[in-house]
Protein backbone atom coordinates (compact mmCIF):
# COMPACT_ATOMS: atom_id res chain seq x y z
CA UNK A 1 0.00 0.00 0.00
CA UNK A 2 1.74 3.51 -0.95
CA UNK A 3 2.21 6.08 0.87
CA UNK A 4 0.62 9.24 -0.34
CA UNK A 5 1.69 12.48 0.58
CA UNK A 6 -1.44 14.80 1.40
CA UNK A 7 1.44 17.37 2.07
CA UNK A 8 3.81 16.92 -0.70
CA UNK A 9 7.42 16.03 0.23
CA UNK A 10 8.63 18.96 -2.36
CA UNK A 11 6.89 21.39 -0.09
CA UNK A 12 8.18 20.10 3.07
CA UNK A 13 11.49 19.89 1.99
CA UNK A 14 11.59 24.14 2.20
CA UNK A 15 11.38 23.54 5.65
CA UNK A 16 14.21 21.71 6.22
CA UNK A 17 17.74 22.77 8.13
CA UNK A 18 20.93 22.45 6.34
CA UNK A 19 21.43 18.62 7.10
CA UNK A 20 17.89 17.92 5.28
CA UNK A 21 15.98 17.51 8.52
CA UNK A 22 12.82 18.95 9.82
CA UNK A 23 11.97 19.36 13.62
CA UNK A 24 8.20 18.53 14.15
CA UNK A 25 6.48 19.04 17.42
CA UNK A 26 3.77 16.94 18.27
CA UNK A 27 0.55 19.40 19.74
CA UNK A 28 -1.33 16.31 21.54
CA UNK A 29 1.43 14.85 22.97
CA UNK A 30 3.84 18.40 23.61
CA UNK A 31 7.08 16.58 22.48
CA UNK A 32 9.45 17.42 19.94
CA UNK A 33 10.60 15.10 17.09
CA UNK A 34 12.99 14.75 14.51
CA UNK A 35 11.81 13.81 11.09
CA UNK A 36 12.11 14.10 7.61
CA UNK A 37 9.40 15.28 4.72
CA UNK A 38 9.08 11.68 4.11
CA UNK A 39 7.92 10.94 7.66
CA UNK A 40 5.10 13.12 8.31
CA UNK A 41 2.15 14.42 6.71
CA UNK A 42 0.98 11.01 4.79
CA UNK A 43 -1.92 8.69 4.33
CA UNK A 44 -1.51 5.02 3.38
CA UNK A 45 -3.15 5.19 -0.35
CA UNK A 46 -4.41 8.87 0.41
CA UNK A 47 -4.93 9.17 -3.01
CA UNK A 48 -7.13 6.32 -4.05
CA UNK A 49 -10.72 6.98 -4.28
CA UNK A 50 -12.42 3.43 -6.05
CA UNK A 51 -15.62 3.84 -3.90
CA UNK A 52 -16.67 7.52 -4.70
CA UNK A 53 -14.90 8.20 -7.97
CA UNK A 54 -14.97 6.81 -11.62
CA UNK A 55 -11.18 7.93 -11.70
CA UNK A 56 -9.78 6.49 -8.39
CA UNK A 57 -6.71 8.31 -8.66
CA UNK A 58 -7.90 11.71 -9.43
CA UNK A 59 -6.54 13.29 -6.56
CA UNK A 60 -3.49 11.51 -6.74
CA UNK A 61 -3.17 12.94 -10.38
CA UNK A 62 -4.21 16.50 -9.39
CA UNK A 63 -1.28 16.19 -6.80
CA UNK A 64 1.61 15.46 -9.56
CA UNK A 65 -0.07 17.96 -12.22
CA UNK A 66 0.92 20.86 -9.66
CA UNK A 67 3.29 20.08 -7.74
CA UNK A 68 6.01 19.14 -10.28
CA UNK A 69 6.62 23.18 -10.33
CA UNK A 70 6.68 23.76 -6.64
CA UNK A 71 9.61 24.63 -5.97
CA UNK A 72 10.59 27.11 -9.39
CA UNK A 73 7.28 28.81 -8.52
CA UNK A 74 7.78 29.52 -5.05
CA UNK A 75 11.46 30.82 -5.95
CA UNK A 76 9.71 33.26 -8.37
CA UNK A 77 7.17 33.91 -5.91
CA UNK A 78 9.68 35.39 -3.69
CA UNK A 79 10.73 37.98 -6.32
CA UNK A 80 7.07 39.16 -6.48
CA UNK A 81 7.29 38.19 -10.32
CA UNK A 82 5.42 34.48 -10.83
CA UNK A 83 4.62 34.37 -14.29
CA UNK A 84 1.02 33.08 -15.14
CA UNK A 85 2.20 29.58 -15.08
CA UNK A 86 3.73 29.66 -11.78
CA UNK A 87 0.86 31.55 -10.44
CA UNK A 88 -1.44 28.93 -11.49
CA UNK A 89 1.31 26.00 -10.20
CA UNK A 90 1.21 27.37 -7.01
CA UNK A 91 -2.77 28.24 -6.82
CA UNK A 92 -3.50 24.64 -8.00
CA UNK A 93 -1.36 22.84 -5.08
CA UNK A 94 -2.54 25.53 -2.41
CA UNK A 95 -5.84 24.58 -3.16
CA UNK A 96 -5.11 20.93 -2.53
CA UNK A 97 -2.85 21.96 0.67
CA UNK A 98 -6.22 24.05 1.84
CA UNK A 99 -9.10 21.59 1.18
CA UNK A 100 -8.09 17.70 1.02
CA UNK A 101 -5.58 17.25 4.47
CA UNK A 102 -6.93 15.43 7.00
CA UNK A 103 -7.75 18.18 9.22
CA UNK A 104 -9.83 19.70 6.45
CA UNK A 105 -11.70 16.94 5.82
CA UNK A 106 -13.34 16.35 9.10
CA UNK A 107 -14.51 20.44 9.03
CA UNK A 108 -15.89 19.42 5.99
CA UNK A 109 -17.42 16.25 7.55
CA UNK A 110 -18.60 18.49 10.28
CA UNK A 111 -20.06 21.17 7.81
CA UNK A 112 -22.19 18.70 6.01
CA UNK A 113 -23.46 17.18 8.74
CA UNK A 114 -24.93 20.55 9.95
CA UNK A 115 -26.33 21.45 6.69
CA UNK A 116 -28.31 18.09 6.83
CA UNK A 117 -29.48 18.50 10.23
CA UNK A 118 -30.72 22.50 9.38
CA UNK A 119 -32.33 21.09 6.20
CA UNK A 120 -34.23 18.58 8.21
CA UNK A 121 -35.10 21.31 10.77
CA UNK A 122 -36.46 23.52 7.77
CA UNK A 123 -38.71 20.71 6.74
CA UNK A 124 -40.24 20.22 9.88
CA UNK A 125 -41.29 23.77 10.42
CA UNK A 126 -42.49 23.70 6.75
CA UNK A 127 -44.75 20.46 7.64
CA UNK A 128 -46.04 23.02 10.51
CA UNK A 129 -46.50 25.91 9.20
CA UNK A 130 -47.81 25.04 6.18
CA UNK A 131 -48.37 21.35 5.87
CA UNK A 132 -46.48 20.57 3.19
CA UNK A 133 -44.43 17.10 3.04
CA UNK A 134 -42.31 17.02 0.87
CA UNK A 135 -39.75 14.81 1.75
CA UNK A 136 -39.80 12.02 4.47
CA UNK A 137 -37.26 13.77 6.68
CA UNK A 138 -37.50 12.62 10.78
CA UNK A 139 -40.16 14.51 13.09
CA UNK A 140 -38.59 16.88 15.43
CA UNK A 141 -37.49 14.25 17.98
CA UNK A 142 -35.41 12.28 15.71
CA UNK A 143 -33.77 16.18 14.90
CA UNK A 144 -33.27 16.39 18.44
CA UNK A 145 -32.08 12.98 19.37
CA UNK A 146 -29.33 13.84 16.25
CA UNK A 147 -28.62 17.36 17.55
CA UNK A 148 -27.79 15.82 20.98
CA UNK A 149 -25.94 12.61 20.08
CA UNK A 150 -28.50 9.80 21.11
CA UNK A 151 -28.58 9.11 17.16
CA UNK A 152 -24.98 9.79 15.48
CA UNK A 153 -24.67 11.10 11.71
CA UNK A 154 -21.92 9.10 9.86
CA UNK A 155 -20.56 10.11 6.86
CA UNK A 156 -16.98 8.39 5.19
CA UNK A 157 -14.29 10.41 5.13
CA UNK A 158 -13.66 9.49 1.45
CA UNK A 159 -17.19 10.41 0.28
CA UNK A 160 -16.40 13.69 1.50
CA UNK A 161 -13.18 13.94 -0.09
CA UNK A 162 -14.25 12.79 -3.64
CA UNK A 163 -16.95 15.58 -3.29
CA UNK A 164 -13.70 17.92 -2.62
CA UNK A 165 -11.66 16.32 -5.27
CA UNK A 166 -14.22 17.23 -8.06
CA UNK A 167 -14.11 20.86 -7.32
CA UNK A 168 -10.11 21.41 -6.84
CA UNK A 169 -9.74 22.84 -10.60
CA UNK A 170 -12.29 25.51 -9.62
CA UNK A 171 -10.55 25.91 -6.31
CA UNK A 172 -7.78 26.65 -7.61
CA UNK A 173 -8.68 28.98 -10.80
CA UNK A 174 -10.86 30.93 -7.64
CA UNK A 175 -7.30 31.12 -5.91
CA UNK A 176 -5.52 31.96 -8.93
CA UNK A 177 -7.44 35.60 -9.78
CA UNK A 178 -7.62 36.62 -6.38
CA UNK A 179 -4.95 39.77 -5.42
CA UNK A 180 -2.02 38.52 -3.68
CA UNK A 181 1.04 39.60 -1.08
CA UNK A 182 4.26 37.78 -0.64
CA UNK A 183 5.36 38.09 2.70
CA UNK A 184 9.51 37.84 3.05
CA UNK A 185 10.28 37.39 6.38
CA UNK A 186 14.01 38.20 6.37
CA UNK A 187 13.94 37.78 10.59
CA UNK A 188 16.07 35.73 12.79
CA UNK A 189 12.64 33.89 13.14
CA UNK A 190 12.04 31.44 10.10
CA UNK A 191 8.22 30.40 8.81
CA UNK A 192 7.27 27.42 10.44
CA UNK A 193 4.49 24.90 9.13
CA UNK A 194 2.30 22.39 9.82
CA UNK A 195 0.27 19.08 8.46
CA UNK A 196 -2.93 21.92 7.81
CA UNK A 197 -0.45 24.36 5.94
CA UNK A 198 -3.21 26.83 4.31
CA UNK A 199 -5.68 28.59 6.53
CA UNK A 200 -8.51 31.29 6.47
CA UNK A 201 -7.64 34.42 7.83
CA UNK A 202 -10.66 35.67 9.63
CA UNK A 203 -12.01 38.84 7.91
CA UNK A 204 -12.33 41.87 10.70
CA UNK A 205 -14.99 43.00 9.44
CA UNK A 206 -18.06 42.95 6.23
CA UNK A 207 -16.03 45.12 4.25
CA UNK A 208 -12.84 43.39 4.53
CA UNK A 209 -12.47 40.20 2.07
CA UNK A 210 -11.54 36.97 4.14
CA UNK A 211 -8.10 35.51 2.62
CA UNK A 212 -6.33 32.19 2.66
CA UNK A 213 -3.16 32.09 3.87
CA UNK A 214 0.19 29.46 2.93
CA UNK A 215 3.68 29.23 4.22
CA UNK A 216 5.52 28.68 1.16
CA UNK A 217 8.72 28.15 2.75
CA UNK A 218 11.02 29.53 5.57
CA UNK A 219 11.15 32.27 4.35
CA UNK A 220 7.91 33.36 2.81
CA UNK A 221 4.58 33.45 3.37
CA UNK A 222 0.89 34.19 0.78
CA UNK A 223 -2.10 35.38 1.44
CA UNK A 224 -4.33 35.37 -1.27
CA UNK A 225 -7.38 37.83 -0.87
CA UNK A 226 -10.65 36.25 -1.49
CA UNK A 227 -12.29 39.58 -3.49
CA UNK A 228 -11.55 38.88 -7.40
CA UNK A 229 -9.99 41.45 -7.96
CA UNK A 230 -6.92 41.59 -10.71
CA UNK A 231 -2.84 41.07 -9.05
CA UNK A 232 0.38 41.83 -10.59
Amino acid sequence: MPRDHYVAQTYLSHFCDATGQMHGYRKLAANYFPCTPYDVCHEWDGDNNPKYLAMPHALGAYRDMFERDWKKSVRRAATGQPSDQERLSLAGYVANLFYTTPAMVRVQKEILVTQGLNSMEFERVMRELHGHDLTDLPDEIAIDMVRTGRIEVELDPDYVKAKTTRKLLAYAVMLYHQDWDVLINDTAHAFVTSDNPAAFIESPGPDHPTSVYCRLRRGSACPFAQDARSSA
